[in-house]
Parts: structure tokens; C-alpha cells; sequence
């Protein structure tokens, strides 16, 4: 159902953060803050989505998820709506959502 999302949203309420990583279960991030850094000299940025190519497709081509980094106040219109109870699992809502951010910055 909706429990990743709810547990992403749970886990950020009242702590006051200004972003929140996603990380699969079967990924180790290694000199982490060495990558957080080289974002930073990036600029100005909300969303980072990595995925890698898989040798399947979720519906209308949503694809895997293994890293997401995004400011907190997406949260909500990241994940909002979805629900696998009815299809719309967590990958293809923030596939979505993601393509709408870059069509419309």
C-alpha cells in the first residue's frame, strides 16, 4: 500500500530537516559526505533521482529507484497519491513526478 511513503513521512515530521535521502535497501554509500559535497558546488537543485536501467519496465516506463535525494518540502508532491493497493507504486508516482519537475522547473 502507501507505507513507504508513510514512513518516509513519519520519519521526517517535526525533526526540521531541509532534505531526505532514500536509499535501497541493498545499497552501501560510501564517502557519502564526499558526494553531498560535490552536489553542493552544483547549485541550485530540488530533486536527484538515480536509477539504473533495469532489464524490466514498471507501466509507462517507470523505473527503478535506488537513490533519491530531495528537499523535504517535496515530500508531499512527490509521493502523494501513491498507493500500490491501486497500482501506483512508489517508482512510478516519483517517476512522474519527477518528469513534471523537469517539464516544468
Amino acid at each position: 500500500g502507501k507505507s513507504e511513503y508513510e514512513s518516509i513521512k513519519r520519519a521526517v515530521e517535526g525533526r526540521g530537516c531541509d532534505w531526505v535521502v532514500k536509499v535501497t535497501g541493498r545499497y552501501c554509500l560510501k564517502r557519502w559526505f564526499d558526494t553531498l559535497d560535490r552536489l553542493e558546488k552544483m547549485g541550485e537543485w530540488d530533486l536527484i533521482l538515480q536509477g539504473s536501467e533495469p532489464t524490466w519496465q514498471l507501466r509507462d516506463g517507470a523505473v527503478r529507484s535506488e537513490v533519491v535525494l530531495f528537499r523535504e518540502s517535496l515530500l508531499e508532491f512527490l509521493f502523494e497519491g501513491q498507493d500500490e493497493g491501486k497500482g501506483i507504486t512508489m517508482e512510478y508516482a516519483l517517476r512522474v513526478r519527477a518528469d513534471w519537475i523537469l517539464r516544468n522547473g
